[in-house]
């Protein structure tokens, strides 16, 4: 599956990033994590990409030199 189109909940995110919901909602809220709203509810969704592109330290792309 393509990671760029592969959602998460916020449970599911949590594990996957090994964090607490408290470090998870902090990442959201500082505009560190994008994530997307379900409809008209607060349920959230995030991308394996994104919460891939969290893990690298600030400044990395992931990208290596050749």
């Amino acid at each position: 599956m393509n990671p760029h189109l592969e959602w998460m909940t916020v449970a599911e995110a949590m594990a996957y990033l090994r964090v607490s919901r408290a470090t998870l909602y902090r990442l959201m809220a500082d505009e560190r994590l994008p994530y997307f709203t379900v409809g008209a509810t607060k349920d959230r969704r995030l991308r394996r990409h994104d919460l891939d592109a969290a893990l690298l330290p600030q400044g990395q792309s992931g990208k290596r030199a050749a």
